[in-house]
């Protein structure tokens, strides 16, 4: 697995400095439980990925009552105390043995170096601790700090396609707003304004893919486009396939729309290099790109709208 490499920025306890530093890192028992506990951005809280017979059950919040020294990890709020070693935790009326420490060198906060952590989050891939999803992939588009999410299932199918962005020193994806963000060796860790927790695992190095905007290089974009099919997945029904075909000149032609291999509607495609818009039907779109396997157009009022090849 590629590590990304940065500077370490301030301590090493990021946001635990009043907690048990002993506690963070994976934990097992004799019959096979395990807990992953992951710093947070808070005293005595933080993200925990629990497992079951060996499969991630999900990710949660722990938190310690540092009056009465209780550790809570959903239903179950004991008192835990940790060896001197920081080896062997006895918690939840069980002995836990630390089985791997996580990775202190390498952190980087959204907050403190946005360009490090945009590297970091669009230079690899990304797994979530769930059985449904597969890799994940962020990809940059028509600026440093803004692009589209893809995710795909288990099998490499597509699953969803989402904008992301950055402003203000929060990660967007989709709907949902991360106030603040971590990339680590091993995770990417944000958390919400509700205390809610996003865990994802780094996985292999990634390149973005070479870039093609409809504004700096018209035919290549056109070119693109009109070439194989492109799919947009369904949220209830099943996925989408446009094919753009240059029927009627270079800058104009037809759009079939298919689902589960059947044709279900048809409509004109062109492009006006006096305004610089690409109409589809009724809907015009005031930008374009490729970018790797995707393409995205721009709508009138600035969201994108995202194709995987």
């Amino acid at each position: 697995m590629k590590i990304l490499t940065i500077v370490l920025f301030g301590s090493l306890s990021f946001g635990i400095a009043q907690a048990d530093q002993l506690l963070i890192g994976t934990w097992e028992t004799e019959k096979g439980e395990r807990m992953d506990v992951l710093d947070g951005f808070k005293p005595n809280t933080g993200p925990v990925i629990q497992y079951s017979d060996g499969e991630v059950d999900g990710v949660y919040t722990w938190q310690i009552d540092s009056t009465s020294q209780e550790l809570k990890i959903r239903y179950s709020s004991t008192v835990y105390t940790v060896s001197d070693n920081g080896l062997t935790l006895q918690w939840n009326n069980r002995k836990w043995n630390k089985s791997k420490e996580l990775q202190t060198q390498g952190i980087v906060n959204l907050a403190t170096d946005v360009n490090s952590f945009i590297d970091g989050l669009t230079g690899h891939s990304w797994s979530a601790n769930s059985s449904s999803i597969g890799k994940i992939e962020f990809t940059r588009t028509f600026s440093n700090t803004e692009g589209v999410f893809t995710k795909f299932d288990q099998e490499q199918s597509l699953k969803s396609l989402n904008s992301w962005g950055i402003a203000s020193g929060a990660l967007k994806i989709g709907s949902q707003v991360y106030l603040e963000v971590r990339i680590t060796p091993q995770y990417l860790i944000g958390v919400d304004d509700d205390d809610g927790f996003i865990v994802l695992n780094k996985e292999s190095g990634r390149s973005e893919g070479t870039r093609t905007t409809l504004v700096e290089a018209r035919e290549k974009f056109l070119s693109a486009m009109t070439t194989g099919a492109w799919r947009r997945p369904g949220s209830y029904e099943s996925d989408t396939i446009f094919r753009f075909r240059p029927i009627e000149g270079d800058l104009k032609g037809r759009v079939f729309r298919e689902q589960e291999l059947e044709l279900q509607s048809t409509s004109v495609w062109e492009f006006s290099p006096a305004t610089g818009a690409l109409k589809i039907g009724w809907d015009e779109y005031n930008g374009g790109m490729t970018v790797g396997d995707l393409l995205i157009l721009v709508e009138q009022d600035g969201d994108q709208r995202p194709y995987l090849r």
